[in-house]
């Protein structure tokens, strides 16, 4: 997506119980480890569905080289000690290898594979799985599905396999990984947080080889093989997962909890809803809505503040997973009306305006954005309020009145920004920033008065 010119005008869970089942390895109960699994010999052992579902934590199995079979249930398997062969099964599994040499698959649906210690060999299996390699050189196979490869630290092999798949490029001072099937279009590389493709060093070496290093230190990220210079281009690298957090940290929005910070749920399709409020007083219109539908649940649940980055950060991890949350954000009804009258204003005839508005301003025959300074750089402001952002251009009036008659106000979702957050390399979202309604801020700072004096 193409945001147009940069350039601009200044202005702890709790105890376990033990469990035997008829015809299955007995698991013992421990407080702190989950269920342990096996003897200290090598042990090969099957869960049964609904073995392990009493036990959070999990299993953990004991010493020796096992070989564990897990069921259609979603479970957590710890191979602990020794070279172990984990299979998750059928369901959307977590699987820790440990330490040694571990073989992990997650088998069906949507895994989460984590090789720990020792040169691990992972494979992601069917849908769309996360692995990360832990320490030293491990081997990464996604299969089918989109999946996200992350070496971590060592020198790694990462092999996506089908599906559009992200292999996340690291800073860890070893030997480059190297991705052996990246396709052109279809995957992508996730850069390092603060790296951008502008900073990287790309040159060919051998035969159908690139080498990606970072142009300051010189430090070696990937090798891409089978891939040519002139096919790598800005669109094959998407941003630091941390970068996009760190942006929308800043950025306070409302939830609806109980005391102990656990969302109020709602029922969507395949998946459990939190709406998310962008106005303090739409929630808590909410919850006094809520008072006369359902006293007993409204005397339990409150309106909690929290940043959207945390919810952007909660949102992509579990992205995969058919059980995972997911979030509605509520936009307010007065920022939704002027939306749509600017819509409708640049000749849009639209009935509703889907999402929640952002509004910037751009000045000028050439249509630059209007900037505000930010440290000792110049930043582009959205703004959650169009009120908000008047202000802003009421002080513009006053410094460049030669260009009051040209200022035009633009609407994005913020939806539609998110997404570019993550997929696009243009310079000019780097510049972007979220400034929340002025309202949120005066709470925010009230609640700090609050909990200083306190």
């Amino acid at each position: 997506m193409q945001f147009g010119s940069s350039q601009s005008i200044k202005i702890s869970v709790g105890s376990l119980e033990e469990i035997a089942t008829k015809n299955t390895m007995p698991l013992i109960a421990d407080t702190e480890l989950g269920a342990l699994l096996g003897t200290n010999f090598s042990d090969s052992e099957t869960l049964v569905p609904g073995q392990v579902q009493q036990f959070p934590l999990g299993v953990l199995s004991l010493e020796g080289a096992d070989t564990i079979v897990g069921s259609s249930d979603s479970e957590l398997i710890n191979g602990n000690q020794d070279d172990d062969l984990i299979l998750g099964g059928l369901g959307t599994d977590t699987l820790f290898g440990g330490q040694d040499n571990d073989s992990l698959d997650g088998q069906g649906k949507e895994d989460q594979l984590f090789g720990n210690l020792g040169q691990d060999t992972l494979n992601g299996g069917e849908g769309s799985d996360s692995l990360f390699g832990g320490q030293d050189n491990d081997q990464l196979f996604g299969n089918q599905g989109q999946d996200t490869l992350s070496g971590d630290k060592g020198s790694d092999t990462l092999t996506g396999g089908e599906g559009a798949d992200v292999f996340v490029a690291q800073l860890s001072g070893a030997e480059p990984d190297l991705i052996t099937d990246f396709q052109d279009g279809i995957d992508l590389i996730q850069l390092p947080e603060n790296l951008e493709f502008t900073d990287l060093q790309l040159r060919e070496q051998g035969t159908e080889q690139i080498l990606i290093t970072d142009a300051a230190t010189g430090e070696e990220l990937v090798i891409l093989e089978g891939f040519s210079l002139s096919e790598l281009t800005a669109v094959d690298f998407i941003r630091s997962f941390d970068d996009i957090v760190e942006k929308l940290d800043s950025v306070p929005v409302f939830t609806i909890t109980d005391s102990d910070g656990s969302p109020l749920l709602g029922n969507g399709e395949n998946a459990s809803v939190v709406e998310v409020y962008i106005s303090r007083q739409d929630a808590d219109n909410f919850l006094n809505e809520l008072a006369i539908q359902n006293p007993e649940l409204a005397s339990s649940v409150q309106v909690t503040a929290v940043s959207l980055g945390d919810i952007y950060e909660i949102g992509q991890q579990n992205q995969n997973n058919p059980e995972r949350l997911t979030f509605s954000f509520v936009p307010e009804q007065q920022q939704l009306n002027s939306a749509k009258a600017i819509l409708e204003a640049n000749g849009q005839n639209i009935t509703q305006f889907r999402g929640v508005p952002l509004f910037l301003a751009r000045a000028g025959t050439d249509d630059r954005v209007i900037t505000v300074q930010q440290g000792d750089q110049q930043a582009i402001p959205f703004f959650f309020n169009k009120e908000d952002l008047q202000g802003m251009l009421d002080q513009f009036k006053t410094q460049q009145p030669d260009l009051i008659s040209s200022v035009k106000i633009e609407v994005l979702p913020l939806e539609v920004l998110l997404e570019a957050f993550r997929t696009d390399d243009d310079q000019f979202l780097d510049l972007i920033i979220l400034i929340p309604p002025r309202e949120t801020v005066e709470f925010i700072q009230e609640m700090r008065l609050v909990n200083t004096s306190e």
